[in-house]
């Protein structure tokens, strides 16, 4: 599992994103997968400054067509292949739903991995709408973000629901998790900063 930290600033008054490249929740935490049985334990300094960094662009609700999707990922496939070292950071897109097919066959061969940007909290069912996590894993997505800001904000998702969608996710062989957390402008202006992912990271993880 993965986290990104939502960091407010005086200047922009938007949201900042920091990828930290974690394999645990908080310090004192364990997190056991169902698929391995494993238990991920607190990197130390060493291990952490080794390990590969992630570069994750979130599309949102964009773009508005198909066609403007495909010029997209034509372009990054372009530029990561001729560009980058794919050793060197692992790169992720998290394209709308209806756009996550088109990704996986564009994308084929660049290194650059594609997420889905949330998932159901069911598996299967009179859900209208949902898409679970077995769905978007049986396409070959490999990563799943779960509680970005504006999931918790615009569509009340609180840290039990994430927690259960986290749980779903990682009984899906080869299916990662990014878990997003951070604080709201009102929450940094009280300099709750550190007290509310802290908070965030162990709930969406018990």
């Amino acid at each position: 599992i993965f986290f990104f930290f939502f960091i407010r600033t005086m200047l922009t008054l938007h949201t900042l994103l920091v990828a930290v490249w974690l394999c645990v929740c908080a310090e004192g935490f364990a997190l056991r997968s169902p698929r391995s049985g494993s238990v991920a334990t607190f990197l130390s300094a060493e291990q952490f400054n080794s390990r590969r960094p992630v570069i994750a662009g979130n599309w949102k609700l964009n773009p508005e067509s198909l066609s403007e999707a495909s010029n997209l990922l034509k372009l990054l496939h372009a530029n990561f292949v001729n560009h980058r070292d794919p050793s060197q950071v692992e790169v992720i897109v998290f394209p709308p739903f209806l756009f996550l097919a088109e990704a996986l066959k564009m994308l084929e061969g660049s290194g650059i991995k594609v997420g889905a940007q949330t998932v159901s909290s069911v598996t299967s069912g009179a859900f209208t709408g949902e898409v679970s996590a077995s769905q978007i894993r049986s396409m070959g997505v490999d990563y799943v973000m779960l509680g970005h800001s504006e999931r918790r904000t615009l569509f009340d998702e609180t840290d039990a629901d994430i927690q259960e969608k986290l749980q779903l996710c990682l009984q899906q062989p080869g299916l990662s998790v990014i878990l997003c957390v951070g604080e709201t402008e009102d929450e940094y202006e009280s300099e709750l900063l550190n007290s509310v992912c802290d908070l965030q990271v162990r709930k969406g993880l018990r």
